[in-house]
C-alpha cells in the first residue's frame, strides 16, 4: 500500500503552481486574502520542517539546514503576515495621509533646514523655473 502522507503537499503544490501560472487580476481584498493565505502556507512549512528536523536529529549534517529553513520559513510567514497587515491599514487611512512629500518637504528632510516660502509664483518646465507673471 502507498503512503498517503504525500498527498496534501501534492495538492498544495499543484494548487500553487496553477495560481502562479495565472495573471494577477485579482481585486485588492482577493489578493490580501492570498497574502494572508501564502503566510500560513509558510507557517505549515516551517511546521513540517521542525518536524523532519525531529525525526532526522541523528543526521547532523542535515540538522543545520533544516534550521535554516525552518528559520526561513518564520521569516516568511512574518514579512507575508506584515505585508498584509500594513496594506490593510494603510488602504483604510484618508488618501490625504498617502499624498507624497513635496520637493520642499523632501529638501528639507534631507538637508535638514526648513524649506523656503516663495512669494513668486514659477512654473517648471524642463527643469527650469520661470516666472509666470511675466
Amino acid at each position: 500500500m502507498e503512503s498517503t502522507i504525500n498527498a496534501p503537499i501534492d495538492a498544495a503544490a499543484a494548487a500553487l503552481a496553477t495560481a502562479a501560472a495565472l495573471p494577477m487580476t485579482a481585486s485588492s481584498e482577493e489578493t490580501v486574502a492570498l497574502v494572508r493565505d501564502l503566510a500560513r502556507i509558510a507557517c505549515h512549512l516551517g511546521e513540517l520542517t521542525a518536524a523532519v528536523r525531529d525525526r532526522w536529529a541523528a543526521w547532523g549534517t542535515v540538522t543545520p539546514h533544516l534550521q535554516r529553513a525552518e528559520a526561513l520559513a518564520a521569516d516568511a510567514t512574518r514579512c507575508l503576515s506584515h505585508a498584509a497587515g500594513i496594506y490593510v491599514f494603510n488602504s483604510t487611512q484618508p488618501l490625504t495621509e498617502q499624498r507624497a512629500a513635496s520637493p520642499e518637504r523632501i529638501a528639507y528632510v534631507t538637508r535638514g533646514r526648513r524649506p523656503a516660502t516663495s512669494t513668486t509664483p514659477v512654473e517648471v518646465g524642463h527643469g527650469l523655473p520661470r516666472r509666470l507673471d511675466r
